[in-house]
């Protein structure tokens, strides 16, 4: 467990430990949310009511995404934008995920799918908290598996060689080992789950749900 965390306001560089009270995380949260994202401020009061302070670091480091991504995202967005209470619903939810995030391609798909919800302004603002809730639902390794049932075939080795600690086991062989055996059935749930929530079809094949959710989390680029 991460006992301190250092975080820069401005060009000052302030520590918080798990002494730190919530008053003071609280007026440090808005000095770095100010200075990253145009409504860091208005957030900082939600974020510390509803967060523990060890994992405030991963709250950050989404912020600090969100803040690239604002700010290389062609459709340029209004901060006024950020202020209504469709977007702060959001937000909250993505922050909550944000402080059980493992890994930084979570913080990442996090980020990457509350950006989008300011810049697709074609779905209603539940079929984004769909989205989110559906992101809530998998783990990662089942992200993994969806994206290889949307694969050109000259992409396997590179991608199957990259995520070779879920796809490392040999399927349906003779002599399998207790472990082989039980990994070859927490794929077939990872599989199961995905066909739940309408991601791939009886014939693993990607849904439009699925190449939509994708796309929604930056996995996929173009969808039509």
């Amino acid at each position: 467990m991460v006992e301190r965390l250092s975080i820069k306001t401005g060009e000052d560089e302030q520590e918080i430990t798990l002494s730190t009270s919530r008053e003071d995380i609280g007026a440090l949260l808005i000095k770095v949310l100010g200075n990253l994202i145009p409504f860091g401020g208005a957030f900082a009061e939600v974020i510390t009511a509803l967060i523990p302070h060890q994992k405030i670091d991963r709250v950050i480091r989404l912020v600090e995404k969100l803040n690239y991504k604002f700010e290389h995202e062609p459709r340029k967005i209004n901060a006024e934008e950020l202020k209504t209470p469709e977007f702060r619903d959001l937000f909250e939810d993505g922050f909550i995920a944000a402080t059980r995030a493992l890994s930084e391609d979570r913080l990442e798909f996090i980020a990457t799918l509350l950006t989008k919800s300011l810049t697709v302004e074609e779905i209603k603002h539940d079929e984004k908290k769909k989205l989110l809730g559906i992101l809530n639902a998998l783990t990662d390794s089942e992200v993994v598996w969806l994206k290889s049932f949307n694969l050109d075939y000259d992409e396997q080795d590179k991608f199957y060689e990259r995520h070779k600690e879920i796809f490392d086991f040999e399927p349906g062989v003779m002599g399998m080992s207790e472990m082989e055996m039980s990994r070859e059935t927490i794929a077939t749930e990872y599989r199961r789950t995905l066909q739940n929530l309408n991601l791939i079809d009886d014939k693993r094949r990607l849904t439009r749900l699925g190449r939509f959710f994708l796309h929604f989390i930056g996995q996929i680029k173009d969808f039509d």
